[in-house]
C-alpha cells in the first residue's frame, strides 16, 4: 500500500437498513463505495420489539471481511441509533435482548416523568429534545417492567 492511500470503513445501522462502506483517500481525493447493504428493523418477541443483535453482528462482520479484501484498513467508525442500549454483565455478555426504540414499552413514560420532573431541569441535564423513546424514558420503562434488574 502506498503511503498516500488510506482506507476507512463506515458502518451505518439505520432504523430499517444497514450498510458497510469503504472510504479510500488517495492523492487528496475521497471515494466511497458501499460494499454491503442489509435489512435492519425490529424483531417482535413476546409482545416486545427488539434489535436482531446477532444478525447485525453477522452482517457487520461480512461487510468488514469485504472491506479487508481491499487491503489494510486504517479506521472503522459506527453510526447507530443513539438512544438504545444494551445491558451487559461483568463479562461483557448481553443480559437481555436489546429493545428497539420503537418498542411500545415507553408509551406514556415521558408524560409520567414530566409530571414530577420539570422539562427545563431535564433539558438542562441532558440537552436533548423531548422524544418518548429517549434513553432516560427507556430506562424508566425497563425498571417498571423488571424492577431491580
Amino acid at each position: 500500500m502506498s503511503a498516500d492511500v488510506s482506507r476507512h470503513v463506515a458502518i451505518d445501522l439505520g432504523a430499517s437498513s444497514g450498510r458497510v462502506a469503504l472510504g479510500t483517500v488517495q492523492a487528496g481525493k475521497l471515494t466511497v463505495d458501499v460494499l454491503h447493504r442489509f435489512p435492519n428493523g425490529g424483531v417482535p418477541v413476546q409482545g416486545g420489539l427488539y434489535w436482531d443483535v446477532l444478525g447485525l453482528w453477522r452482517e457487520i462482520l461480512h461487510g468488514l471481511k469485504l472491506a479487508g479484501s481491499y487491503g489494510h484498513i486504517d479506521s472503522v467508525g459506527v453510526d447507530s441509533w443513539a438512544v438504545d442500549y444494551a445491558l451487559l454483565d461483568e463479562h461483557g455478555l448481553l443480559l437481555d435482548g436489546v429493545h428497539h426504540y420503537r418498542d411500545a414499552r415507553t408509551t406514556g413514560v415521558m408524560d409520567d416523568v414530566h409530571r414530577t420532573l420539570l422539562k427545563d431541569a431535564m433539558y438542562d441535564a441532558t440537552g436533548i429534545q423531548f422524544l418518548p423513546f429517549n434513553t432516560a424514558y427507556q430506562l424508566i420503562a425497563h425498571e417498571r417492567q423488571a424492577p431491580g434488574s
